[in-house]
């Protein structure tokens, strides 16, 4: 969740807040009132109490306008009991939306966890203002599954009520300047260091995620997320036999783009088909955009591997909104040499595949060699003029030795139960397996790319259980040379 993306969320539901502030500020005012026309005010409802009543009121229905009315609905409650599973997907995906996100569910609170104290003199201790920050959190999460606008996730009780702890020792910290500042009595310093402990610890912990990854060779795969589940039932294996030593692999790696590697090619883009570049872009996690002058043409670039996306509207529309038409029965080699204009390289051994709609596509995937795959799709206009292209190819290149688990070790693997899950054809998962007989039918070496971009490979196993087959990948390095 991008801060823009927040801020926009913000000022959706900002008059939603300032009602329900101005409304709960009103309603205590009317109290005040009551209290003070029958002489019982005694410190009840201060004006400072209210203001910040009214601040925790006008925050807490931004967050409830961002966690609950912000999103859609499932078709029933979701609940995620698994501790720490949000850590365990971010880390294994390395998406940088899930890593911002159980940031945000962490800073969401502390705003809650900084203002409580100021309320009420009870919050000032911390068991307290823990057990409203939880409370808080625990009526989102119900909420969210009551009305199937969310998942019911421990992930997010915990994230919640840590922001609030962090909050707490915020406020603490701020007290204890205060104090020291205007030569007040002071609370001990000892106390102040413990209290920002949460806050120090959840710094180190995700340093340490960012310190380990970046020193790791390989990036992560999400089949490394293994379980252990206990299996109690009868593996036997249809496939004649199982390789039992161990062999050599050859890992290749596709380079990874930074902004400017990814501008230069957009320029090079624009320049072979006559656009001129006005340094118009956004930048996102893993890719970036890039605009023509008058946003005539766009070129979408992905920093891992480089792929792009490339569309010039005025071939796609003309000036009236009127859709162009397409050449549906061009050559071959007119339109290779339409894309290779672009600067793009597709191999000679390749055959182009004409769907007769317009678009034409060349499957490298079927016919490459180890050193490139992909796929590239393009669409030629009746004006013999590109209108789009989709440019999925992997040019692999720094190849390093890998010593791989033989098919016998993984298979006993699968006998104890260490997988990440079994998954069916209609995608349902299995974990621990119930049944009288297992059967592993098929175990195939394959390679899929990593979250560095390296093509690692894995074991792909096909499993019969009760006439249903279900398919798990299993990890396959156990060590490398560069």
């Amino acid at each position: 969740m991008q801060l823009t993306y927040v801020w926009r969320l913000a000022c959706r539901y900002l008059i939603f807040a300032s009602t329900m502030s101005i409304g709960t500020f009103l309603i205590l005012l009317g109290i005040r009132y009551f209290y003070k026309k029958n002489k019982k005010i005694q410190d009840n409802l201060s004006w400072y109490q209210m203001a910040v009543f009214g601040i925790i009121v006008f925050y807490f229905s931004v967050v409830l306008g961002a966690t609950i009315f912000a999103r859609g609905k499932y078709e029933t409650g979701q609940i995620n009991l698994h501790l720490f599973s949000t850590y365990r997907n971010a880390w294994y995906t390395m998406e940088m939306v899930l890593w911002r996100n159980l940031l945000w569910n962490i800073c969401m609170f502390v705003p809650i966890g900084f203002l409580l104290p100021m309320l009420k003199k009870r919050f000032r201790v911390a068991k307290w203002t823990y057990f409203g920050c939880f409370l808080a959190t625990l009526f989102i999460e119900t909420i969210q599954f009551i009305f199937r606008c969310g998942i019911f996730e421990i992930d997010d009780l915990f994230n919640n009520t840590l922001g609030g702890v962090i909050g707490y020792g915020l406020w603490y910290l701020c007290v204890f300047a205060w104090n020291r500042v205007w030569r007040l009595p002071s609370v001990p310093a000892i106390a102040v260091l413990l209290y920002q402990l949460p806050l120090l610890l959840t710094l180190f912990v995700f340093g340490c995620i960012a310190t380990v990854y970046q020193i790791q060779f390989f990036g992560n795969i999400s089949c490394e997320d293994v379980s252990k589940y206990h299996n109690k039932v009868n593996f036997y294996c249809s496939i004649c036999t199982l390789e039992q030593n161990r062999r050599q692999d050859t890992i290749l790696k596709v380079h990874k783009y930074d902004k400017n590697e990814t501008e230069n090619i957009a320029k090079e883009v624009f320049w072979n088909t006559g656009k001129l570049y006005d340094h118009n872009f956004n930048y996102f996690d893993n890719y970036a955009m890039y605009y023509s002058r008058n946003n005539e043409a766009s070129v979408k670039i992905w920093y891992l591997g480089g792929n792009l996306e490339y569309a010039d509207y005025t071939q796609q529309w003309d000036s009236h909104g009127n859709p162009v038409g397409v050449e549906t029965a061009a050559s071959t080699a007119r339109v290779t040499r339409k894309v290779e204009e672009f600067g793009l390289d597709i191999p000679s051994n390749v055959l182009c595949v004409n769907h007769r709609d317009g678009s034409y596509e060349w499957d490298i995937l079927k016919t490459a060699t180890n050193s490139m795959s992909g796929n590239v799709t393009c669409v030629l206009s009746e004006n013999d003029i590109i209108a789009s292209i989709q440019y999925y190819m992997l040019k692999k290149e720094k190849e390093y030795t890998c010593t791989l688990y033989s098919e016998k070790e993984i298979f006993e693997q699968i006998k104890k139960g260490k997988y990440k899950a079994l998954v069916a054809e209609d995608g349902t998962c299995l974990g621990a397996v119930k049944s009288d007989y297992v059967c592993l039918e098929y175990m195939g070496l394959q390679h899929i790319m990593d979250t560095k971009g390296y093509f690692q490979p894995i074991y792909h196993c096909v499993l019969r259980i009760k006439d249903k087959q279900y398919t798990v990948d299993m990890p396959a390095i156990v060590s490398h040379k560069s």
